[in-house]
């Protein structure tokens, strides 16, 4: 179920909550000058295999061009935590800000997250903020407070991980 101003996309990703999960903050706050390039990794068997369109990559697109912010690369790789793992490193030394799109879910296909922690050389750990984001759109039900074991997954970060909330 979609909650408040979120909205379908053209490949069942929600879009508009507001909220921005930033990985490698620590990289972000030491480069200490405006970003001049983006790189953006998109993640998905499903993309590789034409089966799902990558509307993402557009909306990023637009989205960058309006701050001026150039995009300057995009990559394609599977669910695979080894090839995130390399594109991140290699996408680190090219660009100034790497942004993923995809495999963040609570499958067994989505590892993105495993792949930016090892390409960042962090632990995941539970987030504690992320679980209490997750369970507020998520548990409808006001009696289950409990987290489900996807919402677990989806919590479980880079160490250094920092949620980021932009207005809508």
């Amino acid at each position: 179920a979609l909650k408040n101003n979120e909205v379908m996309s053209d490949n069942n990703a929600t879009q508009d909550d507001g909220t921005v999960q930033t990985l490698g903050t620590d990289d972000l706050n030491e480069y200490g000058g405006e970003a001049k390039t983006v790189g953006i990794l998109v993640v998905g068997d499903e993309i590789l295999k034409g089966m799902t369109t990558d509307t993402n990559t557009q909306a990023a697109a637009r989205a960058l061009r309006k701050e001026c912010l150039q995009l300057s690369r995009v990559v394609v790789v599977s669910d695979d935590v080894d090839e995130i793992t390399k594109e991140i490193r290699r996408l680190r030394n090219e660009v100034d800000v790497v942004i993923t799109s995809g495999g963040v879910g609570p499958t067994h296909d989505d590892v993105t997250i495993k792949g930016v922690a090892e390409a960042l050389e962090k632990a995941l750990v539970f987030n504690e903020e992320m679980g209490n984001l997750l369970q507020e759109k998520m548990n409808t039900d006001s009696e289950n407070k409990e987290l489900t074991p996807a919402q677990i997954k989806m919590s479980t970060l880079p160490s250094n991980a920092k949620l980021r909330y932009l207005s809508t």
